[in-house]
């Protein structure tokens, strides 16, 4: 028989080599060998053909040759497949004997399983540019009907460095507004607010969260509705914002365009202003989910379903130079937070931690405690450096001290403020161009000093549960802090007081640029007692200025 060859191709399995028949209107066959050793592996034919093709083997002993056979596989319109039509979502039918039914489906890439009954929700999208001629994910009339209420939530990991991290938008009839989600930060600070805009709002309401451009994963569960402009806007299933009375009355109108990653302006895209970093599981609901669907959802990654938008269905609609990133690496990073550090007087036991890559401009400090005694909670050395660059703690005089650079600053407050064996959140805030100090308890703001300080210097260590002292040379610890610790973050940028009030009502998943607390303990030296799934009793609240 005469071979009929449409094209050839190198693949990595039979499926591919599949889906390059079925993306041939002329493709009645393909053939594929299961090697990569050849130029190709793969046939796409007009007609059947199967034969032998030996092994490129330069040996002249036949009995080392190897064979390696061509499998061809036929689309089928007859039989079982006309008959009962088994493969579900325009999955093609495809003859194969070696399956007990006779049959195998070939799935789209947005379908999998046996009958291709599955949606592919297990992948990411990674907006690598702000540009949009280059990223973003477009769906037009997508909503059928007017929107009295709806629901959004999107898995996230972005880092620092921008003004503002684009989610969603959707514009009707060259209108922008009706919806506008997005996060708002300062160049190279922790995320200020959570943006949000619906039904063309004059002034989109701003919730101050915790800092999320932390290079994690997060999950972001946001519902609106009507009835009595219910609000909420919820981080990794704990709530941020709880609002009543926003567009009572109002609806969303359908037929508009639906852009993710980037913001609209009239009827354009906005330059500059798009995602830069990685979603997944992206879903859009027709009405709002209560909070304890938003924090179901925000336990495991790609469990949404939503009835107007369904993260499988951005395959179809990408635009531009977005990376399709499979399996997906979502994932609930809440995991392994919730643990606390017993210090005591009888242990050894400390944290190194290795200092910023570069000199310090700005930094905050944070934590939770439990302490009875005045003691240096957290310190800064670099190498031949006389005393710390950087200390953090509470006097004999409890007082809250900081030393920067050998500069001395106190906040006097009352002992049992502190001192008095229960948890308490503290944040000291610095930045070297203002000169200003601010020290945070329990998330509010407690005294404000200035100093003309000097930038922190790279390279050292970060020091906690023990003072280095310099001796003849070496080094020797001392044991300066008696007490628990929970959730110790160490940023290269100042925090907004919104930012810490967010904090203080109890979030674990929170994750410093220079020390996060999820690394903690790969760096304790020598034994430090630690404590699972600790209880801070401390009751917080939601702040939302």
């Amino acid at each position: 028989m005469e071979e009929d060859i449409l094209s050839t191709h190198l693949v990595t399995s039979w499926i591919e080599c599949g889906n390059k028949c079925l993306e041939n209107k002329d493709c009645v066959t393909f053939s594929h060998i299961d090697s990569q050793s050849y130029d190709i592996n793969c046939k796409i034919n007009e007609v059947p053909h199967e034969f032998v093709v030996k092994s490129q083997n330069d040996s002249d002993n036949d009995d080392e040759e190897e064979e390696k056979t061509w499998k061809t596989y036929k689309l089928i319109k007859s039989g079982i497949c006309a008959t009962l039509h088994p493969c579900q979502n325009a999955g093609s039918c495809i003859k194969d004997f070696c399956e007990p039914e006779g049959y195998s489906c070939l799935c789209s890439q947005w379908y999998y399983g046996k009958h291709c009954e599955n949606e592919n929700r297990d992948f990411d999208v990674h907006f690598q540019s702000q540009h949009p001629v280059q990223s973003y994910i477009e769906m037009d009339d997508i909503v059928k009907s007017d929107l009295s209420e709806f629901t959004f939530t999107v898995w996230f990991k972005i880092s620092m460095k921008l003004n503002c991290y684009q989610l969603l938008s959707y514009m009707v009839n060259g209108e922008d507004g009706h919806i506008n989600l997005h996060f708002k930060s300062e160049a190279n600070r922790g995320i200020r607010f959570f943006v949000g805009q619906v039904a063309q709002i004059s002034k989109p309401y701003q919730t101050y969260i915790i800092p999320v451009n932390d290079d994690v994963w997060h999950h972001l569960g946001f519902a609106w509705s009507n009835v009595n402009g219910r609000w909420d806007v919820l981080v990794d299933g704990t709530p941020r914002a709880i609002r009543n009375g926003v567009k009572t009355g109002a609806t969303i109108p359908a037929g508009g365009r639906l852009v993710i990653g980037q913001e609209h302006e009239g009827s354009k895209i906005v330059d500059g202003k798009g995602l830069l970093g990685q979603i997944s599981g992206v879903n859009l609901w027709d009405r709002a989910l209560l909070g304890e669907e938003l924090d179901s959802l925000a336990k495991t990654p790609n469990a949404g379903r939503g009835n107007i938008l369904r993260w499988f269905q951005v395959l179809r609609n990408i635009h531009g130079a977005l990376e399709i990133v499979a399996p997906s690496k979502s994932k609930n990073t809440n995991a392994g937070l919730n643990f606390e550090l017993h210090f005591d007087s009888n242990s050894s036991g400390h944290i190194l931690a290795p200092g910023p890559k570069e000199p310090l401009e700005q930094l905050t400090v944070c934590f939770w405690l439990k302490i009875s005694v005045g003691s240096t909670f957290v310190s800064y050395h670099v190498k031949h450096g006389d005393g710390p660059a950087f200390s953090f703690g509470m006097g004999s005089a409890y007082h809250l001290f900081a030393h920067i650079n050998g500069d001395l600053v106190n906040s006097t407050i009352m002992k049992d403020v502190i001192v008095n064996n229960h948890w308490h959140f503290l944040c000291l805030t610095w930045d070297a161009r203002t000169g200003v100090i601010i020290f945070y308890h329990q998330g509010s703001k407690m005294a404000t000093h200035e100093k003309n300080c000097t930038s922190i210097l790279q390279g050292g260590h970060f020091l906690i549960g023990a003072t280095k002292h310099e001796k003849n040379g070496s080094y020797l610890f001392s044991k300066p802090f008696i007490g628990t610790l929970s959730c110790l973050n160490i940023w290269s940028a100042r925090l907004v007081r919104g930012s810490i009030a967010s904090m203080s009502s109890g979030a674990m998943n929170v994750n410093g640029d220079v020390l996060a607390w999820r690394n903690v303990l790969h760096l304790i030296v020598n034994n430090v007692t630690t404590v699972l799934n600790t209880i801070i009793y401390y009751p917080g609240k939601i702040r939302d200025f």
